[in-house]
């Protein structure tokens, strides 16, 4: 095996929470040549997180850390923190590739990555850690995704309406600035032909990943546990279990009509250039379903204005 620095290309797997990251980090976690960490969330929750300089001055950054039950899934973080103070920002990149090159080293591999949904929405933050980092974007119909938003113990408590505003908003953005900020180094897989064409989905990535595609990847849930940890286990299950070859399109038959025009409405860049369909034309609407499209258009572009604020 070529000795690398695993900090060289580190791969990091994002998109639209319950688009179906967690599997894909698990199965190129199984890959021999490859460690990923259990989820930190440290990009988002730390290095890129607004106003973090504050905390630093203070000194509360540290107790932030120590405390942050993400970043305790690493076994090692608060040794690694108690030897590594935290001054400035860069003490923050600085320590997290800190992280990561431990984790590489106690697995004895040469390849490294992180699963982190959110981090779509940090892309710039992680082009400035990771010039060269692998950005693989997993993307599912929203439909399906906004189900299983409504489920996960994270998100089921938000308003519906949240749930396909988040996707529209965040794929939009990652679309858009993932191929500006990694070019080549930016690749996108769907879900559904995931689960549908497993090995040939695989191959493809390891591929793009620059390696050679090991069947160890198909035996996915033997070492599961290894990314997925504590209360995750409750919303995860799926991951100790082979493909789910027919977990797609579930929405049909749990998803009320007013739902579905809404996601069907909101999520335009799943159906206008991903190429998913739309199952209610508009001629089907009557006056209620196109009074609720006005105001689901209306709502996406508030939520527009907010997100593109922040984001942009």
């Amino acid at each position: 095996m070529e000795t690398i620095n695993p900090l060289e290309k580190p791969i990091f797997i994002v998109g639209v929470g319950r688009s179906g990251t967690t599997l894909l980090q698990s199965m190129i976690n199984a890959h021999p040549e490859i460690t990923i960490t259990p989820e930190t969330h440290f990009i988002r929750l730390f290095i890129g997180k607004p106003g973090i300089e504050k905390h630093i001055r203070s000194g509360k950054v540290v107790a932030m850390m120590q405390a942050d039950p993400s970043l305790n899934r690493v076994e090692y973080a608060r040794d690694v923190l108690a030897g590594h103070p935290i001054k400035s920002r860069q003490d923050l990149i600085t320590y997290y590739k800190k992280i990561l090159q431990i984790h590489a080293e106690q697995k004895q591999l040469n390849r490294i990555g992180e699963k982190d949904p959110k981090v779509i929405e940090y892309l710039r933050t992680l082009k400035e850690i990771f010039p060269d980092a692998k950005v693989i974007h997993v993307m599912r119909d929203p439909r399906d995704v906004s189900l299983s938003r409504t489920k996960a113990d994270w998100s089921s408590n938000r308003p519906f309406i949240t749930q396909p505003l988040t996707h529209q908003l965040q794929i939009t953005l990652g679309r858009r600035i993932g191929p500006e900020l990694f070019g080549d180094n930016y690749y996108e897989i769907r879900y559904e032909h995931l689960v549908s064409d497993t090995q040939a989905e695989l191959k493809k990535i390891c591929s793009f990943i620059e390696v050679p595609f090991n069947p160890e990847m198909m035996n996915y849930a033997q070492k599961a546990n290894e990314v997925v940890k504590g209360k995750e286990l409750a919303w995860k299950e799926n991951v100790f279990k082979p493909v789910m070859r027919d977990n797609v399109n579930k929405w049909k038959k749990a998803l009320s009509k007013r739902q579905v025009i809404a996601i069907e409405t909101i999520c335009k860049e799943a159906f206008n250039a991903l190429g998913y369909e739309r199952s209610i034309p508009s001629h089907e609407l009557g006056l209620s379903g196109r009074v609720y499209r006005w105001y689901y258009n209306l709502m996406l572009f508030a939520a527009s204005s907010l997100y593109q604020t922040r984001f942009n």
